[in-house]
């Protein structure tokens, strides 16, 4: 008999469509309903690293959301609730100039490392300081973090 699985851990099940192919599941702490197909090990790491971002509480509800949505975002809803005017102009000047163009399309889901450590390398080879960089690498690494936790905490400060 099959072992159940506790409540929030997810699903991995044989795919009708696909033999030899499985599928996993998992729901979200929205509701949502997220899932995955490939070979049963494929779903295995998927499903648990699914489950390590839901407690990391870093999970990406959709994953179609570019970098250039996930920054406008966050200048119209978290910038005006938690930063100075002066500040959030000064983000958003940078952020246009230096992380948008070279970001622009990539799916915040799919974003890596790598990629961000070649963006950072090739401004530098631009010619721009190493303390300018690195505040940049501030606004990408907290952009996210803002929005997931700033944005929920700011609504109650009004």
């Amino acid at each position: 008999m099959a072992r159940h699985r506790s409540h929030g851990e997810g699903t991995i099940y044989p795919d009708r469509k696909h033999p030899g192919r499985f599928i996993a599941q998992i729901t979200l702490p929205t509701g949502k309903r997220i899932g995955h197909r490939g070979t049963q090990a494929e779903c295995r790491a998927w499903l648990l690293e699914q489950r390590k971002a839901i407690k990391a509480n870093n999970y990406v509800t959709d994953e179609t959301v570019t970098m250039a949505a996930l920054i406008e975002r966050y200048f119209r809803d978290v910038a005006p609730l938690t930063l100075q005017p002066r500040t959030a102009s000064i983000y958003y000047y940078a952020t246009k100039k230096n992380i948008l163009p070279e970001l622009v399309s990539i799916k915040v889901s799919k974003l890596r490392a790598e990629q961000l450590q070649a963006f950072y390398s090739k401004k530098l080879a631009e010619g721009l300081s190493e303390r300018y960089v690195l505040n940049l690498h501030n606004r990408v690494y907290t952009l996210d973090r803002d929005i997931d936790q700033k944005y929920t905490d700011a609504r109650y400060r009004l």
